[in-house]
């Protein structure tokens, strides 16, 4: 599993409105935004870097959504999760997004990098 130390954003060929860092916690909330892009923040309608993640969000999608984060830091492993965006009055776009685990200096995940490509119906990024 890579180390944050090891990540360069500006080498990323994928758009940076797109990625998110996400901060691992001890607690209630488990997850702050560390980084999020301008189109998560066009998305949610309001700045997220240092917000908990899925405030805001209605039910059942922030359980999905903490749950699918919960289960990239537990395991170690990727995730991946798409959909539609009607949670958010949108639903007219789809998402897919994808988290990656990072490493910490004890080798546990200590944060999780992700991307979130929002397209229209006829499959353009938007």
């Amino acid at each position: 599993m890579p180390r944050r130390l090891d990540i360069d954003p500006a080498e990323f060929p994928v758009p940076l409105p797109n990625l998110l860092l996400l901060n691992i916690l001890d607690g209630k909330p488990w997850f702050t935004y560390r980084v999020a892009g301008a189109k998560l923040s066009w998305l949610y309608r309001r700045p997220l870097t240092g917000q908990p993640l899925g405030e805001g969000m209605p039910e059942p999608e922030r359980t999905e959504l903490i749950a699918g984060a919960m289960s990239v830091a537990s395991s170690g492993m990727p995730g991946y999760r798409r959909g539609d965006l009607g949670w958010c009055g949108r639903d007219y776009l789809d998402f897919e997004e994808l988290l990656l685990p990072l490493a910490g200096a004890d080798g546990g995940t200590a944060m999780i990098l992700g991307i979130m490509m929002i397209s229209d119906p006829q499959g353009k990024d938007c």
